[in-house]
């Protein structure tokens, strides 16, 4: 597992914050969907859209650091959540969809160390990975420099 991070996208006056999350991390992909049987008895599935889910367990982390991140919940705030593999370094746009605030307990015997568990939907329906921008033609080529989509997978 690599490097995790999160940031809110409305707050633009903070750093991000890395993420190291226990074993049992978990990534799925949620379904919108409804199925309908017929009085034939044909069964139809209509799949609205799907999107990303992730469920981070954490451990040890800072006050300041469970202070941001419940004030993201309170808010609902859209945050990036950036994932760092081995693969690939890839930003989801996402919110906190937790119940009760994410960060809410202590690790015994610490008071200034909170765990809790992070449950993250992603907002859009993409393929959820957001690449970084390729400049085609630099800007001192003497031409304008274009965002080839060939690249840029915006959508």
């Amino acid at each position: 597992m690599g490097e995790f991070w999160i940031d809110s996208l409305t707050d633009s006056g903070h750093n991000p914050i890395t993420l190291t999350p226990e074993y049992d991390y978990l990534e799925r992909e949620v379904a919108i969907r409804a199925t309908h049987r017929t009085v034939g008895g044909v069964q139809r599935i209509y799949d609205w859209t799907r999107y990303k889910a992730f469920t981070v367990p954490l451990r040890f982390v800072s006050s300041a650091d469970a202070f941001r991140i419940n004030q993201w919940w309170r808010d609902q705030d859209t945050l990036g959540f950036t994932l760092h593999t081995s693969q690939d370094l890839n930003t989801v746009d996402c919110r906190l969809v937790n119940e009760t605030v994410p960060l809410g307990g202590f690790v015994k015997p610490y008071r200034d160390q909170y765990a809790g568990v992070l449950m993250l939907d992603a907002i859009d329906d993409s393929d959820f990975r957001r690449k970084f921008f390729v400049l085609d033609d630099p800007p001192n080529s003497g031409s304008l420099a274009h965002l080839d989509q060939n690249y840029n997978s915006i959508r």
